[in-house]
């Protein structure tokens, strides 16, 4: 394949070609189709007596498509008359960016449809083709569906929008499929604009949840104690301190569900809880957790920036090998500090609770031993090798959830830091790669000596390894079951793919429907 920006030729039978011929096309859109016209801005640079001079029309493409002024050429010495600089003509974009550019455009203008409006809207299609979703409804039965269901609620808007796009393309047949994916979403909710609320709502759902299991229902005298000469919240406290450990996956042992019993409906109950809580914490609590982390970090993140930019910025004149290590030292020298600092936090506030309470006069902590205690909470080990005060409770129910969720994402990034260090070094290595032989012997697929946009764009994504070979061979499989015997998609396999699926008949749609009448009244 030839390079569409340096006007090489491709060889016979390419379809592209230099210079290239202003070709209009089609962009399609939900509200219909957008000509596109486009200009050929390949022009001929040529050397004269050590000056570059500009050809007499060449035309700049902005990024919304349209064409740019013309600049007032330079002349030879680089300067123009009134000593100013002569600004930089916009960026070219390639085909790829164009393409990148409407798919992005495509997954923006989708339709917002309700979940019972496109269950709907899809069970009518379903009935139409007799179930079998790989087959296409021909747009003349589209129009006459979007016919009948005009005043039917969301439905009709659907329906207009799915004729509208198949026209605008003109389609012989429309696949419900495709359209449900790439055109439509659902609808957004208080809760789906909102996930950090829908999270904190979750959380205090799962603590109000085991106040009524171990204090309302159970009344286990372990996780929701009233002892004589106790202090009113002893009960709910140790309820919602259970809840905590038992969600951090801390679990030192000091509070049982089974209790002094070994009952087997409270081991039912016991199994039965750890599965919840370790359901709420996957899905709603890591959600709330990964957002508290977010906010910590695009907060502090952009101060110590200036500071973090000289020991993490990798720099072209510097040996790789030094700055890799460099980059490896600082951010392992990071999560170590900021694993002290969290749990430097918690043996402070555990001395303080230990200074003031009853109960820390009894039991006597040095630094160390609440050092010690704070390390195996954080990292979820919970030995339970240690007498601690009642009102401990009170902060450790905070601090086991938040200091394990610190702590797992230092370890997390800790861990992979090895991967971090490989990605950085190939992205180094890509970016400072110069234009050479090497680069497109490396790259170039089809034995011409050149790179086209197509090739550099692949290579480069296996040689950041952003795509695996066994992505882009799935990939061309797809590819060559959709392609005719040519190796290109167009009209002609359309043509074929509904010759083929035509043979569906009347008997297969009604066996379907009733099928899922029996299911309906079922």
């Amino acid at each position: 394949m030839g390079s569409e920006e340096n006007g090489k030729g491709t060889g016979a039978g390419s379809s592209m070609q230099s210079p290239r011929k202003s070709n209009p096309s089609k962009r399609v859109t939900m509200s219909g189709v957008e000509n596109v016209q486009e200009v050929d801005t390949t022009a001929d640079v040529k050397e004269e007596g050590g000056g570059l001079s500009s050809p007499a029309s060449t035309a700049a493409v902005t990024d919304d498509g349209n064409l740019a002024p013309e600049e007032a050429p330079v002349a030879e010495n680089g300067s123009s008359n009134d000593q100013t600089e002569t600004p930089a003509p916009p960026k070219r974009l390639t085909k790829v960016e164009r393409l990148v550019g409407n798919i992005e455009k495509r997954r923006e203008n989708r339709m917002e449809v309700s979940q019972k409006a496109r269950k709907k809207f899809l069970s009518i299609c379903r009935a139409k083709v007799g179930g079998d979703s790989s087959i296409g409804i021909p747009i003349a039965e589209l129009r006459t569906m979007r016919d009948e269901h005009k005043q039917d609620g969301e439905v009709g808007p659907i329906f207009e929008c799915a004729v509208n796009l198949s026209e605008a393309i003109d389609a012989k047949a429309f696949y419900f499929r495709d359209f449900n994916e790439y055109y439509l979403t659902l609808q957004d909710t208080y809760l789906r604009r909102n996930p950090f609320i829908g999270a904190i709502v979750g959380v205090l759902a799962y603590y109000i949840c085991s106040l009524i299991l171990f204090c309302g229902i159970m009344g286990n005298n372990s996780t929701c104690p009233s002892t004589a000469g106790g202090p009113a919240y002893e009960g709910w406290l140790s309820a919602i301190y259970f809840a905590s450990v038992t969600i951090s996956t801390v679990g030192y042992g000091d509070v049982s569900v089974v209790g002094s019993g070994t009952e087997v409906w409270r081991v039912s109950i016991g199994v039965a809880y750890m599965v919840y809580a370790m359901v709420v914490a996957v899905t709603v609590f890591s959600s709330l957790s990964s957002r508290a982390m977010d906010i910590a970090q695009n907060t502090i993140a952009p101060k110590l920036e200036p500071f973090l930019d000289k020991w993490t910025t990798m720099k072209k004149s510097e040996a790789l090998a030094a700055q890799l290590k460099r980059v490896w030292v600082f951010k392992v020298v990071e999560l170590s500090l900021e694993f002290l600092l969290i749990n430097l936090f918690g043996m402070c506030c555990a001395m303080i609770v230990m200074a003031t309470t009853e109960d820390g006069d009894k039991i006597d902590w040095s630094w160390m031993t609440a050092f010690y205690w704070a390390v195996q909470t954080t990292t979820t080990i919970g030995y339970g090798d240690l007498d601690m005060p009642f009102d401990l409770r009170w902060f450790n129910f905070f601090f086991a959830i938040v200091g394990t969720t610190f702590a797992a994402s230092i370890l997390s990034s800790l861990s992979d830091l090895k991967t971090n260090m490989k990605e950085m070094r190939r992205l180094y290595v890509w970016k400072h790669q110069e234009v050479s032989m090497q680069l497109i012997a490396d790259m170039e697929g089809d034995g011409d000596n050149s790179l086209d946009e197509y090739e550099f764009l692949i290579g480069s994504l296996l040689t950041l390894e952003k795509i695996q070979p066994e992505d882009v061979e799935e990939i061309m499989d797809k590819f060559r079951a959709l392609a005719g015997a040519d190796g290109i998609i167009d009209q002609k396999d359309v043509e074929d793919h509904h010759a083929k699926l035509s043979t569906l008949s009347k008997s297969d749609i009604e066996r379907y429907n009733a099928q899922q009448r029996e299911k309906m009244e079922e």
